[in-house]
């Protein structure tokens, strides 16, 4: 199968630049492992967005409405489903990505002229058939292959002048490499396979790792378990929900120089310092918020223990940095994600952080022409969602304006490092 233009990722950073490319006149095709708003209906029971539904929808479509002022993971779903439905968005579902290759032309950074024609049928029922007119794709230069990227799934090769990565994060959890795990006699796993009380009830539940989810499993044991603890390695920023007004201060601390906004933080928010349960040293600008205030107030209350950092597994529980131990039943790992990008990880540049390199917009591959990066900044002033809506136009607009360029004969917008340009 040919393509002009493919996205990986059917969820809301895939969906989002989908709609916004077909708005300026490029129509992508997108690949979804599952089925459009699988990753989100399948969820732990309770999980909710910590951001007002008003906050929450994509361009072109607010959320309907909802249960509650906080949307819940299968809302999220259902609104998924709706928002590619809305906008006749061609989505491919159940093909999973398994390797990408630059064809021979990409590789060398060499360009291509492509005419792309925005007269394609675009149908929704996830077939493997004819993808419509996705462009002339003209000389294919050197072995007969035409430039971009070779995509290699669970239902047959595909190639795509174009790909966009938006395949997130929540299907690479990372798990740290505690010693002693196979030691230990009791059920450990990743808050990604958690879901939901019944597999804490009646058990020394000790949860690694303190945002969102952490929050969320550690109330959930203090209600059904028989002891809840949570292990914090670097203190925590517990905020609020948000309100009409403050879910969107975003917009202004965004626009203060890093510093200003670091002091003016520490000066209108409020510490709800329990135990180790503190502000992290670092910057506030660089702290992702725990939203909402219940686990304070069930450490408070005595309801949650609180422990330093897990340094270890032992058979019967766990070991903390200040040299204690303790048992456990279960042991729920809250510790983060990362990029989903395994299927071509070795054509990417790394930060020391993790992330995969990218030009200045924060959309462009560095050194991988043709490839584009969207949805895997999380921000710590806004939610990601927000950041979505607000980045998709400019995202498009950029994609866009490189299928001209090559059209025109010109090469793209630079996906090389400065030092190297």
């Amino acid at each position: 199968m040919d393509a002009a233009i493919t996205i990986v990722g059917a969820g809301p950073a895939g969906l989002a630049l989908a709609r916004e490319l077909q708005r300026r006149g490029v129509r992508p095709v997108l690949l979804e492992r599952g089925q459009v708003g699988e990753t989100w209906a399948r969820q732990y029971q309770g999980l909710r967005l910590h951001a007002l539904a008003s906050a929450s929808g994509l361009p072109g479509m607010p959320l309907p409405a909802v249960s509650g002022p906080f949307p819940s993971a299968p809302e999220m779903a259902r609104y998924l489903r709706a928002y590619a439905q809305r906008f006749g968005i061609d989505v491919r579902e159940g093909v999973t990505l398994e390797a990408a290759e630059p064809t021979p032309a990409a590789a060398g950074g060499g360009e291509h002229s492509e005419r792309h024609d925005d007269d394609g049928d675009h149908d929704d029922d996830g077939d493997d058939g004819d993808h419509g007119d996705h462009g002339d794709h003209g000389d294919h230069g050197d072995h007969g292959v035409p430039p971009g990227w070779r995509l290699r799934t669970d239902r047959g090769a595909w190639h795509t002048r174009r790909l966009v990565m938006a395949t997130g994060i929540w299907s690479a959890p990372v798990e740290p490499a505690l010693p002693g795990r196979e030691r230990y006699g009791g059920r450990a796993s990743h808050v990604a396979s958690y879901r939901g009380p019944e597999e804490l009830a009646g058990a020394r539940v000790l949860v690694v790792g303190l945002g969102n989810s952490g929050k969320d499993v550690a109330l959930a044991a203090a209600r059904v378990a028989e002891q809840a603890t949570v292990a914090v390695q670097r203190g925590a920023l517990f905020v609020d929900y948000p309100n009409a007004l403050t879910q969107h201060s975003g917009e202004l601390w965004r626009r203060l120089p890093p510093r200003v906004a670091a002091a003016l933080l520490r000066r209108v928010r409020r510490e709800h310092a329990v135990g180790d349960l503190r502000w992290p040293e670092r910057p506030l600008t660089e702290v992702y918020p725990v939203v909402g205030l219940e686990l304070v107030e069930a450490v408070r209350a005595g309801e949650v223990r609180v422990r330093p950092a897990m340094t270890a597994f032992t058979e019967a529980g766990a070991r903390f940095a200040d040299g204690d131990e303790d048992a456990f039943d279960v042991i729920v790992l809250c510790t983060g994600y990362r990029p989903a990008l395994d299927p071509l990880a070795a054509h990417l540049r790394w930060d020391v952080s993790g992330l995969p390199r990218t030009d200045d917009a924060g959309l462009r591959a560095l050194d991988a022409p043709g490839l584009y990066l969207f949805g895997y900044h999380y921000p710590t002033l806004e939610t990601w969602l927000q950041r979505l809506r607000r980045e998709a136009p400019a995202a498009a607009r950029a994609i866009a304006a490189d299928v001209r360029r090559e059209a025109d004969g010109a090469p793209d917008q630079a996906s090389r490092s400065p030092a190297e340009a």
